[in-house]
């Protein structure tokens, strides 16, 4: 049996752990009074600066404190949007480049597998997702924008040259 590739993990575990997790919700959050897609494409050019002039832990260091300040909030914000947003990039990048190393290879760095990227990133976005009751539906179609629209401007930053990853189906 072939082993699934983080891509599927990515598609089919964060879809898993948001029905999961939103189901879990007893209210859907209040429509946005912003523009989703701006601010998806915002969020993705500055994580992606970060990563690009500091690399990946100063880009996860930026995350965690992001989730941290705007996660204390009493309703879902246009900032803790932006965390979620970051967070699934930057998450979904750094699997897709280590699904292509061996083993060896990314336990000689000290490197999470694949695997255990997506794994810790479906345990953060259910978990933010249910902070602020947002529904299973919800939450899949916010992850489909970020695919549609934050991957290819976050891409083009970080890894200019290579292709973007498929969009959520």
């Amino acid at each position: 049996m072939a082993r699934p590739t983080a891509r599927c993990w990515a598609v089919q575990g964060l879809a898993l752990a948001v029905a999961l997790l939103g189901q879990m919700a007893l209210a859907a959050a209040a429509t946005p009074d912003w523009d989703k897609v701006a601010n998806v494409k915002s969020a993705a050019r500055q994580i992606g600066e970060i990563q690009r002039s500091r690399g990946v832990e100063a880009a996860y260091k930026f995350i965690s404190a992001c989730y941290k300040t705007h996660g204390l909030a009493s309703k879902y914000s246009k900032a803790f949007e932006g965390c979620i947003a970051q967070d699934y990039l930057q998450s979904r990048a750094l699997a897709l480049v280590y699904e292509r190393l061996p083993a060896d290879r990314l336990k000689s760095m000290g490197a999470p597998t694949a695997n255990e990227v997506i794994v810790s990133l479906q345990k953060r976005l259910g978990a933010a997702f249910a902070q602020y009751k947002i529904t299973a539906g919800d939450g899949e179609a916010f992850l489909k924008l970020v695919d549609r629209h934050g991957m290819p401007a976050f891409m083009a930053l970080v890894f200019p040259n290579a292709e973007n990853p498929k969009d959520r189906q």
